[in-house]
């Protein structure tokens, strides 16, 4: 039977062991943080690693001749975060943001809300931590899944054809017919 000395001992060293788990986990993110302010300023530095990492997934998927269903769930993922690099925060059609400049006197400024969702800082951060990631699934037999390309297109269709494309304005301007309609060269002096 145990005391309640006992139990209260076990119970200390549990939340000692969580605590240095803690400090040790904060340690290596402040190490992390650390390295990604120092790499900041070197924006073709980041660029140049994110190709290099990129290739060798590549590399390494076209030498297994597998791992199609990690590329898929990848490119997925990168399509995700080009969108949000590409798009603003807000929808400018939504919220009061200045417009562009009619006459030559008009200075366009736009407003904090304008600006895009997602960094290039972030968008170079997010897509070499999923192509490191990536790189390490193709150690695995389990992520090695063939995929029915016929699957993909209809996937890729229902993907396009879905209303949420429609309403968060992800359409091409061919199929948006009020877009084409809106523009025009006049109304620029």
């Amino acid at each position: 039977m145990e005391t309640p000395s006992t139990t209260t001992t076990a119970a200390a060293e549990a939340d000692g062991s969580s605590a240095a788990v803690a400090r040790w986990t904060f340690t290596i993110f402040q190490r992390f943080q650390h390295v990604l302010d120092k790499v900041t300023p070197y924006v073709l530095h980041r660029w140049i690693a994110f190709f290099c990492i990129a290739f060798l997934y590549v590399v390494r998927v076209y030498l297994v001749k597998g791992c199609y269903l990690v590329s898929y769930g990848l490119s997925f993922y990168i399509i995700h975060l080009l969108l949000g690099f590409l798009s603003p925060k807000v929808d400018p059609e939504l919220c009061d943001s200045p417009t562009l400049p009619i006459r030559g006197s008009d200075e366009f400024r736009p407003s904090p809300a304008a600006c895009q969702s997602l960094n290039s800082g972030a968008l170079v951060l997010s897509i070499t931590i999923a192509f490191c990631i990536g790189f390490a699934l193709t150690f695995s037999s389990l992520f090695d899944v063939p995929v029915f390309w016929p699957l993909l297109i209809f996937d890729w269709i229902m993907l396009k054809k879905a209303p949420s494309a429609e309403s968060e304005r992800l359409l091409p301007l061919s199929e948006n017919a009020n877009a084409s309609k809106t523009f025009s060269f006049s109304s620029v002096a």
